[in-house]
């Protein structure tokens, strides 16, 4: 009746001097201990991406605003000149 197949059963059955309820006490204990380790894993990968969902903007955000500020210098000296006024109706009219 008894195999290997059930090996909780034979090695509860094993022992006379513990009592059924200290084994239930002992299962239960474990069947929680077990179950918080899973929710605190789930936690902690929780906290991570929440952590890096945080932190990535703020990076990016950096990035960018060092790249541009270097944009900004190196065009600095460099201004566009835009026809305005009669100048730009003559040369409009000469391509028509």
């Amino acid at each position: 009746m008894l195999n290997s197949a059930h090996p909780d059963i034979i090695e509860d059955c094993a022992d006379p001097k513990q009592s059924a309820e200290l084994v239930l006490k002992s299962r239960l204990r474990n069947e929680v201990c077990g179950s918080l380790m899973n929710t605190s894993k789930i936690y902690s990968s929780y906290l991570l991406k929440k952590t890096v969902e945080f932190i990535l903007p703020l990076i990016l955000v950096g990035v960018n605003f060092v790249y541009e500020s270097h944009l900004i210098q190196e065009h600095e000296a460099k201004l566009c000149e835009i026809p305005l006024g009669e100048e730009h109706d003559k040369h409009v009219s000469s391509k028509m």
